[in-house]
């Protein structure tokens, strides 16, 4: 037996394990409109099981940057559901810092009498397909060049949720650099 024949077989196999991990976190990430709660407490279980796949989860969800579709999600600072999109960017914050204004490269610096930033204003009160795009584009351009800038953080232990520790989320991804 040649160290080919014992390799290849072994390539394979990890290659096919990796790829029905992905195809499984972008069923996950597809499924976020079917979310029968209508709040991302823990009875959001898919929304915390996609949040703990951590970095993996990251290209699928900034795939549903754009994603209009309405969920029954709830949130203060909308007066309609949430859709997809809305619930694809919380995902992506329980996951990694995404400072705004480098992001964007706009200034969201004033809150509403609800405690809402300029920025939920614009992309949360819109549903602008080209706000979407817009915010989608930089998000991911802004990951794809800042990764290397980001560390794992762990959480203090006191500090996670009980939904968060269900769900075996321990930190999360900090940008720490220019």
């Amino acid at each position: 037996m040649t160290i080919k024949t014992i390799i290849a077989p072994v390539i394979l196999t990890f290659l096919s394990i990796t790829t029905s991990a992905q195809v499984d976190i972008k069923k996950m990430v597809d499924s976020l409109q079917y979310l029968k709660t209508d709040s991302l407490d823990c009875s959001a279980g898919i929304y915390w099981r996609i949040v703990a796949q951590k970095e993996k989860a990251v290209p699928f969800l900034i795939d549903k940057l754009t994603d209009l579709t309405p969920t029954n999600l709830k949130d203060r600072c909308k007066v309609t559901p949430l859709n997809v999109s809305e619930v694809a960017y919380y995902a992506l914050t329980e996951i990694a810092d995404f400072p705004i204004f480098l992001v964007t490269h706009m200034q969201f610096d004033h809150l509403d009498e609800k405690g809402c930033s300029g920025f939920h204003q614009w992309y949360f009160f819109s549903d602008s397909i080209a706000h979407k795009q817009a915010f989608q584009d930089n998000v991911r351009s802004w990951w794809a060049g800042n990764f290397n800038k980001y560390r794992w953080t762990a959480i203090r232990k006191k500090d996670l949720s009980f939904c968060q520790l269900s769900a075996g989320i321990t930190g999360y991804y900090k940008w720490v650099g220019r």
